[in-house]
C-alpha cells in the first residue's frame, strides 16, 4: 500500500509546471509518435534488393529489413502510397517480377489484389494493395538467401 501511495504522490508531482532548462529542447527533438503523419521525404530506403521496385511516384511511408532467421536469409517490407489503381500496381509489378527471372506464385484478383513472386527458394515478393481514398497503399514484403 505504501508504494502504491508513494508512486501516486510521485506522479502528481511529476505533473502540471513548466518544463526546466534543456526539457524543451528535448520535447521539441523528440521523434513523432505513431498518430503523427509521416514525412516521405525522410524516410531511405536504399539498402533494398534489385528486384525490390517501386513505383516512380512511390511515397515512402516505412522501409526494414534486416536478417532472418537463417544465417543466410534478409528480409523486408516496404510500404508506400501510389496514385496508380491497385490492379495496375499487381500487373506491373507481375511485369517487374518476370524481367527478373520470377515465376508468379499467387495472384489474387480481389477487391484489393494481391501478387507474390518467387525464384525458386533464392528470392520471392508479395504485394499486398489497399485503397486508401484516391490513392493505393502498397505493403512490399520481401526476402532473399544471400
Amino acid at each position: 500500500m505504501r508504494w502504491l501511495v508513494l508512486g501516486a504522490a510521485a506522479m502528481l508531482a511529476a505533473c502540471g509546471g513548466a518544463p526546466a532548462g534543456n526539457e524543451t529542447a528535448k520535447a521539441e527533438g523528440a521523434q513523432p509518435g505513431p498518430e503523427a503523419p509521416i514525412d516521405p521525404a525522410h524516410v531511405k530506403c536504399d539498402q533494398r534488393p534489385d528486384f525490390v521496385v517501386l513505383r516512380p511516384d512511390a511515397q515512402i511511408q516505412s522501409c526494414t529489413s534486416g536478417k532472418g532467421p537463417s544465417p543466410r536469409r534478409e528480409s523486408g517490407t516496404v510500404i508506400y502510397l501510389t496514385a496508380d489503381k491497385a490492379a495496375d500496381v499487381t500487373a506491373w509489378y507481375r511485369e517487374q517480377a518476370k524481367a527478373f527471372g520470377m515465376q508468379d506464385a499467387l495472384i489474387a484478383d480481389t477487391p484489393s489484389p494481391i501478387y507474390s513472386a518467387k525464384d525458386g527458394t533464392k528470392r520471392n515478393f508479395m504485394v499486398l494493395t489497399e485503397a486508401v481514398g484516391a490513392r493505393t497503399k502498397i505493403t512490399l514484403n520481401w526476402g532473399r538467401d544471400g
